[in-house]
């Protein structure tokens, strides 16, 4: 099976955390013209949706833009969360690696917006999932 490497991360002995590279091309993508191009975006982020917390939520105007009910109008609520996008992935930590032996808690947080939840490990964050 092939696997794209912008799917692969970096491993070091902190943790493991998202290519710089491909953090670099989010941070640099410039504000969509439509619906295409909005969908491409958020695939793009979806590769750190473990890295982020938040992301269901900070997504929310964008994602109702891809809605084939819903107009492609870019307002400044869309700007909003494209910049708190680009925000979050630049201030993205790194994951501690899953230990089997050690205590696991998981915390959510549920909304008309999303779902988030992140894997915890020693209160370090092993795993974010955000839908």
């Amino acid at each position: 099976m092939h696997r794209s490497p912008f799917l692969w991360p970096h491993l070091d002995p902190q943790g493991v955390k998202p290519d710089n590279s491909k953090v670099a091309a989010i941070q640099s993508m410039q504000p969509p013209k439509d619906v295409k191009s909005l969908r491409s975006f958020l695939g793009s982020v979806n590769y750190l949706t473990r890295y982020l917390a938040r992301l269901a939520t900070i997504t929310t105007p964008l994602r109702e833009l891809t809605k084939k009910e819903v107009a492609y109008v870019w307002g400044p609520e869309h700007d909003r969360a494209f910049a708190a996008v680009k925000q979050e992935v630049s201030t993205r930590g790194v994951l501690r690696y899953f230990d089997p032996k050690a205590e696991t808690v998981i915390q959510t947080d549920a909304s008309l917006k999303g779902l988030d939840a992140v894997l915890l490990q020693q209160g370090q964050p092993v795993c974010y999932i955000c839908i």
